[in-house]
């Protein structure tokens, strides 16, 4: 997720067609669970999209490139991620599933 699509998912509560307290609540959970994986674990900057996968020598090194920049983000902030999935929810009486029309935010 780069920046302009995480700008979008936070913002993405305007749409929700709900009351003004539905849209503060829907703006609450999606802030509390959107992050940029390079924020999240301590780190600046975007991971590069390796995409398109052409089949070549240069395609595979991107893909590794891809690979090993994330496992070095991810493993030296490792608590951070399990800190943040034993976190309580915000809102435990919410039902967890948040839905535009077909567009879904949850499960």
């Amino acid at each position: 997720m780069d920046r302009n699509v995480l700008d979008g998912a936070l913002s993405a509560h305007c749409e929700y067609p709900g009351s003004e307290e539905d849209r503060d609540t829907v703006q609450q959970e999606i802030r509390s669970k959107s992050f940029l994986v390079t924020d999240f674990f301590g780190s600046s900057g975007e991971v590069t999209d390796p995409y398109p996968d052409n089949g070549d020598e240069k395609s595979l090194k991107e893909y590794h490139d891809c690979a090993q920049f994330l496992t070095d983000l991810m493993s030296t902030r490792l608590d951070r991620l399990v800190d943040f999935l034993r976190r309580p929810a915000p809102n435990p009486a919410m039902k967890r599933m948040v839905a535009f029309g077909s567009r879904r935010l949850s499960p």
